[in-house]
C-alpha cells in the first residue's frame, strides 16, 4: 500500500523517489581475558545482504585466545557482534611482594646490637 501511494504520489508530482536500503550493523570489540576493553569499539555498517570479512588486529604484548561471533558473513536486519579475546604474553611481576624470611629486613651486626640493647633496657625497667 505505501509503495503504491508513493508511486502515484511520484507520478502526479513528476518526483523522482529514492528508496533508501537498509543497514545492517557489525560491533567489533577487542577485550582482555579480564573484560577490559583493549581497543574502542569498531562499528561497521553496509547494505543488508553485503558480505564482511574481518581480521583481529595485532596487539603489542598480548595474544589472541578466543573469538565469539562470526569473523565473515553478511550483514543482517538485527545488529551482530563479534568479540576478540586477547591475553596477555608475560604477566609483570611485583618487585616489592615479600614472602617468608624475606619479611624481615637484612639484619647487620648494628641492627643486631641495637635490639640486644633495647631487649636488655626493657629486661631491666620492667
Amino acid at each position: 500500500m505505501k509503495k503504491t501511494l508513493f508511486f502515484i504520489l511520484s507520478l502526479l508530482c513528476n518526483i523522482n523517489l529514492v528508496s533508501a536500503k537498509e543497514k545492517g550493523k557489525l560491533d567489533i570489540y577487542y577485550i582482555d581475558t579480564f573484560g577490559d576493553f583493549l581497543s574502542e569499539k569498531v562499528t561497521i555498517e553496509d547494505e543488508i545482504g553485503a558480505s564482511f570479512n574481518i581480521s583481529p588486529i595485532e596487539i603489542e604484548g598480548y595474544s589472541l585466545v578466543r573469538v565469539d561471533g562470526t569473523e565473515s558473513g553478511t550483514f543482517q536486519e538485527n545488529p551482530q557482534e563479534l568479540y576478540y579475546m586477547y591475553d596477555l604474553n608475560e604477566y609483570l611481576q611485583a618487585d616489592n611482594v615479600l614472602t617468608g624470611i624475606e619479611k624481615f629486613p637484612d639484619l647487620n651486626l648494628y641492627t643486631l646490637g641495637f635490639l640486644v640493647l633495647i631487649l636488655i633496657i626493657l629486661r631491666t625497667i620492667l
